[in-house]
């Protein structure tokens, strides 16, 4: 990837954020291994959310959830990003408020169905601090990724905010462990 295009400017890759470098040649070979006879891959991405702003993570989760929404492919996710998390909140709660409550017209307005994330498709997994085992953190009640010992974070594009917190960083630095299918 030589260049980048923003709107109608295009700028060199290596001119371009630490961020975007990390992502974007991830995004084309993520996109790539996910069509056609390639579309059974499985990925492992470590923290893709490194140098991004949270809305850019948002955008990066709803990318790898379309991918494989679409194909026979599987990602694992390791992160410690709250916005992933809240991100894959918003997405499973959109699948389940859809479904659950014959919304899908409405909740589609809001998040498009190609986003969806099927809870039954989900595990998020906490590694606990020192190797002290790996707890379960799905909660199977509202269908989310529970918040229990993640560092907490405020995000306003959170629509139904399971994250309440304003810590963004402090604390043990917990791995989360998240596989979708």
């Amino acid at each position: 990837i030589e260049k980048v295009l923003f709107n109608k400017d295009s700028l060199p890759l290596y001119q371009t954020s630490s961020g975007f470098q990390a992502s974007i040649p991830m995004s084309v070979y993520f996109q790539y291994y996910t069509k056609g006879a390639k579309s059974n891959a499985k990925f492992i991405i470590e923290e893709p959310e490194l140098n991004l702003f949270p809305t850019a993570q948002y955008e990066l989760v709803k990318f790898f959830i379309e991918r494989v929404n679409s194909s026979s492919s599987s990602i694992f996710i390791t992160t410690h990003s709250p916005y992933v998390l809240t991100s894959c909140n918003n997405l499973l709660q959109a699948f389940t408020t859809g479904h659950k409550r014959s919304q899908a017209s409405k909740v589609a307005q809001v998040i498009p169905k190609k986003f969806w994330l099927n809870p039954s498709d989900v595990s998020a997994n906490l590694m606990m601090p020192g190797g002290n085992g790996v707890e379960n953190i799905i909660d199977d009640s509202p269908w989310c990724i529970s918040d229990s010992g993640v560092p907490q974070c405020d995000w306003p594009g959170n629509l139904w905010h399971f994250f309440a917190g304003t810590d963004c960083g402090g604390g043990t630095r917990n791995r989360i462990v998240m596989g979708f299918d």
